[in-house]
């Protein structure tokens, strides 16, 4: 067993990314006719975006740069063009929330007499790349004042084979119902864990597991070489931490309640 746990400051700012395509969007609907065949895992590669936004006197107040995943080969021309166009949406989404906070941005940059523009950096990492799934993160970092800070994080996850975005519930072992499997990997998963670093492997109270599983988003998870990972805002578990709680499992950890569809 191999477990990897590890923190991610959040800040209450956070980036929504579109799962599917809207008016203005680049995104398009994946079409399932092409694949006859099966192809190898997506080659992923990083594209670099940056723009600068000013304010009415021309001072840089805010700033966008973004790391964006493209696949450029094995996959389908329908695949390509629907994945890269989510893709690049993380981009425009990232300059219309920047244009909608120049007047905040510049404001908040006079009431602390700063020259530092506010910033949004979005990044990402590729935590599957199959013949079946493509899932990476997308990592979230904003900054009013500089320096190093932590990301907010994000899924994306692709059924490749048939040409949809995933949720938790596409793995879990047939019969199993959305409550249940939300219980389960609360109570089953992700309670021993918060037990262990939080409080010392205390069982958790009554109290403590229903807040769990309050603030459990099925839609943290992340599909790993090996297995499955979820992450948390832990700072409602504990107001002293502020950041996301992250842990992972391997299959055989999960099989009485999740299972890899081959």
């Amino acid at each position: 067993m191999k477990r990897f746990i590890s923190l991610f400051l959040i800040f209450s700012l956070i980036f929504s990314f579109a799962a599917c395509s809207d008016d203005g969007k680049q995104s398009e609907k994946y079409s399932q006719t092409e694949i006859t065949t099966t192809l190898p895992p997506p080659i992923v590669e990083s594209v670099e975006h940056s723009k600068e936004f000013t304010d009415e006197n021309g001072r840089v107040v805010f700033t966008v740069e973004v790391i964006r995943p493209e696949i450029v080969e094995n996959a389908t021309e329908s695949f390509k063009k629907y994945i890269n166009g989510l893709s690049l949406d993380i981009f425009n989404e990232a300059c219309a929330y920047a244009e909608k906070n120049l007047e905040n941005a510049a404001n908040f940059m006079d009431s602390q007499k700063s020259d530092i523009p506010w910033s949004k950096k979005i990044d990402f990492e590729v935590t599957l790349s199959s013949e079946r799934y493509l899932c990476y993160l997308i990592k979230d970092y904003f900054s009013m004042l500089g320096g190093e800070v932590e990301p907010s994080l994000k899924t994306a996850c692709f059924d490749i084979k048939n040409g949809v975005p995933c949720t938790l519930y596409d793995f879990a072992v047939e019969g199993v119902t959305h409550e249940n499997l939300r219980r389960s990997v609360v109570n089953d998963l992700l309670c021993p864990e918060v037990s262990s670093f939080f409080f010392n492997g205390q069982e958790l109270t009554d109290e403590q597991r229903n807040l769990v599983f309050e603030i459990f988003n099925a839609e943290n998870f992340y599909l790993t070489e090996s297995g499955i990972g979820f992450y948390l805002d832990s700072y409602i578990i504990n107001p002293r931490n502020t950041s996301v709680f992250k842990v992972n499992f391997d299959w055989n950890e999960v099989g009485f309640i999740l299972k890899l569809p081959k």
